[in-house]
């Protein structure tokens, strides 16, 4: 998807970086024309919504500014 700012973001490239948190079982990242890209999160049983949001920021940390997270959405069922 293109960003709001105009950078080309490759969503399999950012939830395959989510998913390789112990915290989320499946991600799934949007962004299309947004200022900041939307991830819906499935959860690793066990883990709670702080987990998760401990996962994010772990892996905003290593991508760049552009394929950040900026908002979460925590799915109620696996997708």
């Amino acid at each position: 998807f293109i960003t709001a700012f105009g950078r080309n973001v490759n969503p399999e490239w950012v939830e395959a970086e989510l998913q390789g948190q112990l915290a989320i079982a499946q991600a799934a990242v949007f962004g299309e024309a947004m200022a900041h890209n939307v991830a819906i999160i499935v959860p690793r049983a066990g883990f709670d919504a702080a987990a998760v949001e401990t996962a994010v920021a772990h892996c905003n940390q290593r991508l760049p500014d552009y394929a950040r997270i900026g908002r979460i959405v925590l799915a109620p069922q696996p997708f």
